[in-house]
């Protein structure tokens, strides 16, 4: 297994990895059901948030699962500020958070 410190990686780089969004299908038995984003960007100088969007949908089963961390990055050493995680299924919704 191979480590990679993100703090050298953006040092070599000059530049701070962000802002960085990546999409995605979920697919299921090679049939595409649903889709994923996730973001990471800067909010201020230590400041960044990062989000995840979840959607799938499997027959009358709707899924949407949404996460987002906000944290400070100071000298190499990661400080977690919250975290919120929120669920959802067909007409139920269940939120979670955590403020820290």
């Amino acid at each position: 297994m191979m480590s990679v410190n993100s703090q050298v990686l953006a040092d070599d780089c000059q530049t701070a990895p962000v802002p960085y969004i990546a999409n995605y299908s979920v697919t299921r038995k090679d049939k595409a059901t649903g889709s994923m984003q996730m973001v990471l960007e800067r909010k201020s100088i230590n400041s960044y948030s990062y989000r995840m969007d979840s959607r799938v949908k499997l027959g009358i089963v709707h899924s949407r699962l949404q996460q987002q961390s906000d944290f400070s990055w100071k000298n190499g050493i990661f400080f977690p500020d919250s975290f919120r995680s929120t669920q959802q299924i067909a007409f139920y919704k269940r939120t979670e958070s955590v403020d820290f």
